[in-house]
């Protein structure tokens, strides 16, 4: 299974693909690794986060996208542009899209020991661990 996983970090969606199942599985290196709202306040530039976030999904043949979850208020509570990002990510019809608690993605890397890839940038290990959480 092809599938995105993503953690949205202010302004960020931060992107990471994975190829396989959880017993194995593979990185698959990426030329853009986040895709940026410059202005949330601005529908053209919502629509071209839009375009630019639907057009990394089809380029990748995603079979799956898997969100980190986030909060709506409290001490790890997001903020209003990741909200916006978050609506658009779930509203892509390409295919099934999942929201993942930070709780279950904790458990499901400590349960299988997983190590990041070293390929990664620090910035991505979130949206990793996410998408590690759906492979099968």
């Amino acid at each position: 299974m092809k599938l995105c996983g993503i953690e949205i970090a202010g302004s960020d969606a931060r992107l990471v693909i994975l190829d396989g199942t959880k017993t194995q599985f593979n990185h698959i290196e990426l030329k853009v690794c986040k895709i940026s709202l410059a202005d949330d306040e601005d529908s053209d530039e919502l629509r071209a986060f839009q375009s630019s976030l639907y057009a990394f999904f089809r380029e990748n043949n995603l079979e799956k996208i898997s969100i980190k979850k986030r909060a709506p208020k409290g001490k790890f509570g997001g903020g209003h542009i990741g909200f916006k990002i978050e609506c658009i990510c779930q509203m892509y019809e390409g295919c099934p899209i999942d929201l993942i608690s930070p709780n279950k993605i904790a458990s499901v890397i400590k349960k299988n020991n997983i190590e990041i890839p070293a390929t990664l940038h620090s910035y991505q290990h979130d949206a990793f661990k996410t998408a590690y959480c759906s492979l099968l």
